[in-house]
């Protein structure tokens, strides 16, 4: 009876432990304090000012709404005595055969250093999506920038500051691209950029240039509280998508990109408003933007060794940093001590072989069924709460309670499935994960090499803690096992808990199968470092626990209401050769457009690529943009078509139906040729301007057009259910050309 109290004890002290460190390395990766208005430094409370004007309609670019916040912008600096320039550039990029160019408005403040140094640049964007008026995206940068360069007007520096707010980086990084094909990169000594991908949490710096180990010194020594680790440096490497520090790191620019990304559901949404924004986040970002504007303003770009990167990841309060080139040494010195502790142990256990295999096969076996229990929880959340997927990756607002549900089903797997192989003592499990762990270890450091730390660090304290145990005889060391073991999890919880939490927030609900995976790896070393729990029979039911809580959080918190609306998408279409209207929204099931789409049917319209949606007839007013052609003409041997297209809305799309049959396709002089053909064309940021177009085609047969204007906002007053927002919100006129 002692014995088994003896057990239990230790089984929940282990367990209270384990949730303590957790919880401790969660929560230490917060968001600052907000600072007052009479704070010396960057102020959220004074900047918020800024950030409702510059945030308080949807404003892309090319809108009526962006150049008064152009003017807001430009205005202030003024005020504020900076030398201010706008740099008004025309770029063009192939977004997967879809040709897009674009004419953007990047504003230029500068402020002149005591010396011929380089310059430091501050960037953001001032453009919003067509659905959002981008408070967090990226107005609040914007708003933080205007708030600094009051703080540092009158500070000396011996470097230049550049206030770089770019144009367009939401259709297409424009503005970034323009300034970087028309200005010498060599006079910048670092670029920082600053995003948000949600409204909420810490600032990360997650994005680096090569050879950064200064940067991150830098970085680690410059901020109050910095946040960083080379996993995201690495993950973000190999995506496909890219922010405006992209335009700058292709040529070989050093800098940091930081951004905030809690707050998910707020992403490119009409809910993306001052009034939502986390303070907090909005603080930090502040914080760093201004103590490296401070740090980086007398830095000796010149004097420093910049050859080399770094590994680095946050360790509870600390930023751990070390040169990369050490993860080698450390790689060799983990593989002995392992290669050592596992030769002891194959001494030690009677028939290690079957053991070691069996062990193998449990791993295997729990990784297996811990993603098909992700894929099956997806597909219960998909058929009850459909919802949920109007939000980019179903990342709905209580999409947290999800992982902890993976985390309890994970809980409740593990501690079951030794059972069905015939190993009872976790113990014995140890032979399987280090084989497992060295394995990941070295895949990490072939293919993502300064992240190796993520699997290297807890391995290495493992075999150290192992070791110790297995060589060095001593009463203390057999009585206090358990502890020794649970400092090496502390330490891996110090490091996996962040990180499979900012997995979860960048790769969200239908990405739900990464976090599960790092998970399917973390767990049974967790277990080996906390035998008592693992070999309770209460642990699994702990499990079960977790998983029916987080799902009744989850159901609890499920409907849209005022404070956490769904999305409702609706538009408005006017076909301007038969004069015909429609309202027709994307969503695959018409909510929250009762009155609009009462009668609603599936229907073909042209935009200007024929496409289906769910719509219903409309009258046609009066206010919807003209799409108009003008000077059509055709040259002698009626090979070469030229029109000019006023802009007379924010954008403009143009449709060619026989593209095979061009050779040239000029607009403004630039060739709107993809790698996929010709096709598809969007313009930006030209409203009020007259392009010429010139096509070239290789036969003189009847060449077909279809154009349509987009401008923001819906022909007459929009009126939803308080659980509902509006996105699209745009009206589309459209033209058939045949030349």
């Amino acid at each position: 009876m002692n014995n088994s109290w003896s057990m239990s004890f230790k089984s929940i002290s282990q367990f209270l432990v384990l949730i303590i460190f957790s919880m401790l390395a969660y929560s230490l990766e917060s968001p600052l304090s907000v600072q007052s208005a009479e704070y010396e430094g960057f102020s959220a409370t004074r900047a918020m000012e800024h950030l409702e004007t510059i945030a308080d309609e949807i404003h892309p670019i090319g809108s009526p709404d962006n150049e008064l916040k152009r003017d807001y912008i430009m205005k202030e600096f003024e005020q504020l005595g900076y030398e201010v320039n706008l740099f008004a550039g025309v770029s063009s990029d192939d977004w997967g055969g879809h040709f897009r160019l674009a004419k953007s408005e990047n504003i230029i403040a500068f402020k002149k250093g005591s010396q011929s140094g380089k310059q430091v640049v501050v960037m953001g964007h001032y453009d919003s999506v067509f659905d959002s008026p981008g408070a967090a995206d990226d107005g609040h940068a914007v708003a933080a920038m205007l708030d600094i360069a009051d703080q540092v007007k009158d500070q000396p520096f011996m470097n230049d500051i550049l206030f770089l707010i770019t144009d367009g980086e939401e259709m297409g990084l424009f503005g970034a691209q323009a300034y970087a094909d028309g200005f010498n990169m060599d006079s910048i000594g670092v670029l920082l950029n600053f995003e948000a991908r949600g409204n909420s949490g810490p600032s990360y710096a997650f994005e680096w240039s090569e050879n950064n180990y200064w940067l991150v010194d830098a970085f680690k020594h410059a901020v109050t509280k910095p946040i960083a680790n080379s996993l995201s440096y690495e993950i973000y490497n190999r995506m496909p998508n890219g922010s405006d520090f992209t335009m700058f790191k292709e040529k070989d620019v050093a800098g940091i990109n930081h951004a905030f990304i809690d707050g998910f559901s707020y992403y490119h949404s009409p809910a993306d408003t001052p009034e939502n924004i986390n303070q907090e986040s909005f603080q930090h970002t502040g914080d760093y933007m201004y103590n490296l504007v401070q740090y980086f303003g007398d830095y000796e770009f010149d004097e420093i060794d910049k050859t080399g990167n770094a590994t680095f990841f946050n360790m509870y309060p600390l930023l751990i940093a070390y040169p990369s080139s050490w993860d080698i040494i450390l790689l060799l010195i983990t593989t002995i001590l392992v290669v050592l502790n596992l030769l002891k142990r194959f001494k030690t256990i009677e028939k290690p072989l079957p053991k070691l295999l069996r062990g193998l096969a449990i791993l295997i076996s729990f990784m297996i069924l811990l993603i098909g229990s992700e894929y099956l929880l997806l597909t219960i959340i998909e058929a009850i709460y459909p919802h949920y997927f109007k939000f980019y990756s179903g990342q709905f607002y209580n999409h947290k309670w999800y992982l902890v549900a993976m985390l309890g089903i994970g809980v409740f797997l593990y501690p079951i499935i030794p059972g069905w192989f015939k190993i009872r003592k976790m113990d014995h499990m140890m032979l399987s994960v280090y084989i497992i762990f060295l394995a990941a270890t070295i895949g990490f450091y072939m293919t993502i090499p300064t992240a190796t730390y993520l699997m290297m660090i807890p391995l290495l304290m493992l075999a150290i803690t192992d070791g110790v145990y297995l060589n060095v005889s001593s009463h203390w060391i057999s009585k206090n096992k358990g502890f020794l073991f649970l400092i090496t999890a502390i330490i891996a919880l110090g490091l996996w808990t962040p990180a499979v939490h900012s997995i979860f927030l960048a790769f969200s609900l239908e990405g739900l199968i990464a976090p599960a995976i790092l998970l399917g790896i973390f767990i049974p070393f967790i277990a080996c470092c906390s035998v008592d729990l693992w070999e309770s029979k209460w642990t699994s039911w702990i499990g079960i626990c977790i998983t029916i809580i987080a799902l009744i959080g989850g159901h609890v918190t499920s409907t849209p209401d005022e404070k956490r609306p769904v999305q409702s998408h609706l538009n408005y279409y006017a076909n301007l050769i038969d004069s015909t209207a429609y309202w027709f929204t994307n969503d695959e099931v018409n909510e929250g457009n009762a009155g609009e789409l009462n009668e609603a049917d599936t229907i073909s319209l042209f935009i200007p690529y024929k496409t289906k949606a769910i719509g219903s007839k409309a009258e046609l007013i009066s206010n919807a943009p003209p799409v108009r052609v003008l000077q059509d003409s055709l040259a002698s041997n009626s090979k070469l078509k030229s029109f000019k297209l006023p802009m007379t809305a924010t954008m403009a799309q143009i449709n060619i139906d026989n593209d095979k049959n061009i050779l040239s396709f000029l607009v403004e002089g630039e060739e709107a040729v993809s790698d996929y053909g010709i096709g598809f064309i969007s313009l930006y940021g030209f409203r009020g301007d007259t392009l010429d177009v010139k096509i070239t085609v290789k036969e003189d047969i009847p060449l077909d057009l279809g154009i349509t204007m987009v401008d923001i906002g819906l022909p007459r007053k929009d009126i939803l259910p308080v659980e509902y927002m509006r996105t699209g919100g745009r009206t589309i006129s459209y033209i058939r050309k045949s030349f």
